[in-house]
């Protein structure tokens, strides 16, 4: 049984480069390789939103149609 002081996390998405998750208490956890930032869910879905803004906006063309992305429910 986990500690009064922990939060279970829940799997957002899961990605080749990605990992998303939401703790029981309202934090949202992206992991980028070795880097994991710890957000509010109103500054996630900001970033989130800034990102896609950018991602729509790259041009380059050796770029490939995105891969697909495990959704987790």
């Amino acid at each position: 049984m986990p500690a009064p002081s922990s939060c279970l996390h829940r799997r957002l998405v899961t990605s080749e480069l990605c990992h998303v998750e939401q703790c029981s208490r309202g934090t949202i956890h992206v992991r980028l390789g070795e880097i994991t930032l710890h957000l509010r869910p109103q500054e996630f879905v900001s970033i989130a939103a800034a990102l896609r803004m950018a991602s729509n906006r790259v041009d380059s063309p050796e770029l490939e149609p995105a891969t697909a992305t495990r959704l987790l429910c």
